[in-house]
C-alpha cells in the first residue's frame, strides 16, 4: 500500500444493518456510524476479543478486505507489506503468506497493482470482488475468474466514475462503501477532505470530513491528524515563469522554499528558501528576505496560504526591498508532498525486491512507533514521494555484468541508459534503482552505490542482492537501511562523516558526524554518546529518520542541489547552500581507432599506509603496460602495446573518487 497521510492505516465497513465501519490505527481501533463515534479502544477488546491479531498484523495492518459471508462467517484479510492475513473470526487464521499466493485473489492480480495501492474495497456482490485504485486507475477482481476491469477510473462503466473532479480523481488515501446507502456509494478520503461518490450519479458531496459523513468528523483526533508532515506543494505561472513553492509548518518556525522556471524554454532559473520569523497556523502569511541560489534584486518574499490540502491556494509575492518591482503568482494546491520523483526500479533475475521491515521485529528504541518500514514511508515521512515508474519490474540481461557477473560503474551505468525508461541527460526528478548481483569492489562488501557520476549526475544507484544475501542481509532492516541510504545519496545527501567536504562545508553532526542516528550513517561506524559502537549500539537507538539537516536538504534545498542530473555528489549538498559551480556542458573527446579498450578496478578505500593498488584490464590482451603518475599524483597516463601490434597509445588517466 502507498504511505498515508492519514492519521489510520485501514477501513473495514460492515455490510449489514445498521451500517458500522472500524478504522485501524496501529493496535487500536475506532468504530463509526454515518453519525458519530460508536466504539474506541485496543483492536482485541472489539467484538468479544475475535480481533485478537498475530504480529505484524495487530499493529501493522495497512488495508483489510471484508469477506463476510451473512448469516455464515465473518472474515477479513488484513494486508501487511506484501504479506495478507486471512482471519475468520471464530476459527482463527485460514491463511498468512504473501499476497500474491492469496487463494482466489492472488493469482489475478496484476503486477502494477502489487506495490503502492492507494485503497482496496470489497464491492457487493458474489462471487467477492474487490477494487483496488493506484493513482487514477483500478483494477476490479473477481476472486477465481479473472480481472473484470483495468483502466482509468473515469473510463469505468458507471456514469458518476466520469464525473469526478480534478482534485478528487485519483491519489485518494483511502476508500469505503457505503453498503447502507446502497451498494454503489462511496466515501472517498484524500487528506483532510472527503468526497461523497455515487457511482451512477456522480459526487454529491466534498468538503471536510464532518460535513461530508459526519461520522468521519466524530473520529478521535488521532486518527483524523495526518501522520505525514504538515505541509503542502503549489504550482502556478505568471507571464512566462512558473514557480514551484513548498509551503512547511512543521516546526517551531514555517519554511518557505520555491523553484522558477522559464515556461516557454523549460529551463531552470533560480530557487529560494525564506525561514519565517514567528510561528504560523493556517490561514497564514509568511513575510521576510528569501535566501536566493543566485543573486536577484528581488529578495523580498512574501507567502499567503489558506489551506494545505486540494483546494488550496498560495500566493507568492517577492519584490524589491522597498516593494517596488513586485511580481505575484496564484498557486493552486498539487501535492501533500514537497516533492515528488517517479522512481523506475529494474533487475537481474533471481533478485528480489527493496524489503520492507516491521519494528515489531526487534526491541524498539523509544520514540519507534510499531509500524511498517519501506524506502517509500522513510522518505514519505521526509516531505518526499518516490512513486513508482512503470508497470512491471523490466528484467536486465545478464550479459550486461560481463562474463564475472560482477557490475564495475561503468556497466551500472550503461545498464542504466539502456533500461531506464526516464532517462535524459538533464535535470528532472526521476531515479533509476537496480538491484544487481555483486559489484567489483566485493572484496569490501559493497552492498550499493550511487554509481551516476557522469554528465546529468546522481540519476542511478544500486543494490547487490547476492552479496546481501551472503551478509546475510537479504530481506533485513539492513538491507532497507541499504536502499534508503543510496537513495539518499541520489538526493545529494552525503555520508554523516563526510558533510565536511561537501562544497561549501556543511557541519558535522556529534562526534565527527558518526554519532548521527541517520539513514546516512553506517550502522557499524556508529558512536554513541556513552561510548557505546557499533551496529548493535545504532539499532538500539535508531528511530528511522534523517537528521534535521538533512531533512532541511531534502525538504527545500536548492532545486540543482537535490534534483537529478543537477550539481555532482558533495556539490550544493547541504540544507540551502548556495551554488559556486554553474553546470558546464562539454564534447566527450573524439574516439579513438586503436581498437584499445582499457578499464580500471580498484577497491574503495585503503588502510593508512597501505598501498593504493588498482588493476588495469586491456582488450585486446596487452604485451605492456607503462603508466606516469603525472606531477604530484594530479594526473596519470598509460602507454598500451598489444600483443598483435607494435603500436603504442597512449591513454589519460583521470582520477575519481566513488562514494559508495
Amino acid at each position: 500500500m502507498r504511505a498515508k497521510t492519514a492519521g489510520f492505516t485501514g477501513i473495514i465497513p460492515t455490510r449489514e444493518a445498521p451500517w458500522r465501519a472500524m478504522f485501524l490505527r496501529g493496535e487500536r481501533v475506532a468504530q463509526i456510524s454515518e453519525t458519530g463515534l460508536v466504539w474506541e479502544g485496543p483492536l482485541t477488546d472489539i467484538h468479544q476479543g475475535c480481533l485478537t491479531l498475530p504480529e505484524p498484523y495487530a499493529s501493522c495492518s495497512e488495508a483489510a478486505l471484508d469477506l463476510h459471508v451473512p448469516h455464515t462467517s465473518t472474515r477479513h484479510v488484513f494486508i501487511a507489506g506484501d504479506r495478507c492475513l486471512d482471519w475468520d473470526w471464530r476459527e482463527g487464521q485460514q491463511y498468512e503468506g504473501p499476497v500474491t499466493g492469496l487463494p482466489g485473489f492472488g493469482s489475478y492480480l496484476p503486477a502494477e497493482y502489487r506495490s503502492d495501492v492507494d485503497a482496496a474495497m470489497q464491492v457487493p456482490g458474489t462471487p467477492w470482488k474487490t477494487l483496488l485504485i493506484k493513482g487514477k486507475r483500478c483494477a476490479l477482481i473477481v476472486w477465481g475468474q479473472r480481472v473484470e476491469y483495468e483502466g482509468p477510473l473515469t473510463a469505468r462503466g458507471e456514469a458518476g466514475w466520469k464525473q469526478l473532479p480534478a482534485q478528487m480523481s485519483g491519489d485518494f488515501d483511502d476508500a469505503l462503501m457505503l453498503y447502507a446507502g446502497g451498494n454503489n456509494r462511496t466515501v472517498f478520503i484524500k487528506g483532510d477532505q472527503a468526497m461523497d461518490f455515487h457511482w451512477i450519479n456522480g459526487p454529491t458531496k466534498i468538503g471536510s470530513w464532518a460535513h461530508v459523513l459526519p461520522g468521519l468528523g466524530a473520529l478521535p483526533a488521532a486518527y483524523r491528524t495526518p501522520r505525514l508532515p504538515a505541509a503542502g506543494r503549489f504550482s502556478g505561472v505568471t507571464g512566462d515563469v512558473r514557480v514551484d513553492l513548498r509551503v512547511d509548518l512543521v516546526g517551531a518556525l514555517p519554511v518557505v522554499s520555491g523553484d522558477l522556471f522559464k515556461v516557454s524554454a523549460g529551463g531552470y532559473l533560480n530557487s529560494f528558501v525564506l525561514e519565517g520569523s514567528r510561528p504560523a497556523t493556517l490561514p497564514a502569511t509568511i513575510t521576510g528576505t528569501a535566501k536566493f541560489a543566485s543573486n536577484t534584486s528581488t529578495p523580498m518574499v512574501s507567502v499567503k496560504v489558506d489551506l494545505l490540502a486540494p483546494g488550496g491556494t498560495a500566493t507568492l509575492t517577492h519584490s524589491a526591498a522597498d516593494g517596488t518591482n513586485a511580481t505575484t503568482y496564484t498557486c493552486a494546491y498539487v501535492s501533500r508532498f514537497l516533492r515528488t520523483i517517479d522512481w523506475e526500479v529494474d533487475a537481474m533475475a533471481d533478485t528480489k525486491p527493496a524489503p520492507h521491515y516491521f519494528t515489531t521485529t526487534h526491541p524498539r528504541p523509544p520514540g519507534l512507533a510499531k509500524k511498517l518500514v519501506t524506502v517509500q514511508s522513510t522518505y514519505a515521512e521526509a516531505g518526499i514521494e518516490p512513486r513508482t515508474a512503470g508497470t512491471v519490474v523490466n528484467q536486465v540481461a545478464v550479459d550486461q555484468a560481463g562474463a564475472d557477473l560482477r557490475w564495475s560503474d561503468a556497466e551500472l551505468h550503461a545498464a542504466m541508459v539502456s533500461n531506464f525508461s526516464g532517462h535524459r541527460d538533464t535535470e528532472q526528478w526521476k531515479l533509476w534503482s537496480f538491484i544487481a548481483t555483486r559489484h567489483v569492489d566485493d572484496d569490501d562488501g559493497t552492498q550499493g552505490v550511487m554509481f551516476d557520476r557522469d554528465e546529468s549526475p546522481r540519476q542511478g544507484m544500486a543494490v547487490f542482492h547476492t552479496e546481501m544475501a551472503m551478509s546475510q542481509l537479504a530481506g533485513t532492516r539492513g538491507e532497507l537501511h541499504t536502499w534508503v541510504h543510496e537513495l539518499g545519496h541520489a538526493f545529494n545527501l552525503m555520508h554523516s562523516w563526510d558533510k565536511n567536504l561537501a562544497d561549501p562545508p556543511q557541519p558535522l553532526g556529534p562526534r565527527g558526524g558518526y554519532g548521527d542516528l541517520s539513514w546516512m550513517n553506517y550502522e557499524h561506524n556508529y558512536q554513541g554518546p556513552n561510548g557505546e559502537k557499533g551496529e548493535a549500539a545504532f539499532w538500539a537507538a535508531f528511530t528511522h529518520q534523517f537528521t534535521a539537516n538533512e531533512l532541511r536538504h531534502l525538504r527545500h534545498g536548492f532545486y540543482r542541489n537535490v534534483v537529478m542530473g543537477g550539481l555532482g555528489l558533495e556539490r550544493g549538498a547541504g540544507a540551502g547552500a548556495a551554488y559556486r559551480h554553474t553546470l558546464e556542458r562539454f564534447d566527450p573527446p573524439p574516439a579513438g581507432r586503436s581498437g584499445l579498450r582499457l578499464e580500471l578496478y580498484g577497491r574503495d578505500t585503503f588502510s593508512h599506509g597501505e598501498p593504493v593498488v588498482t588493476e588495469i584490464k586491456g582488450t585486446p590482451p596487452l604485451s605492456a603496460i607503462a603508466v606516469d603518475e603525472g606531477h604530484h599524483g594530479d594526473g596519470a597516463s598509460a602507454w598500451l602495446t598489444p600483443d598483435d601490434s607494435g603500436h603504442t597509445s597512449v591513454i589519460s588517466l583521470a582520477r575519481y573518487a566513488r562514494v559508495p
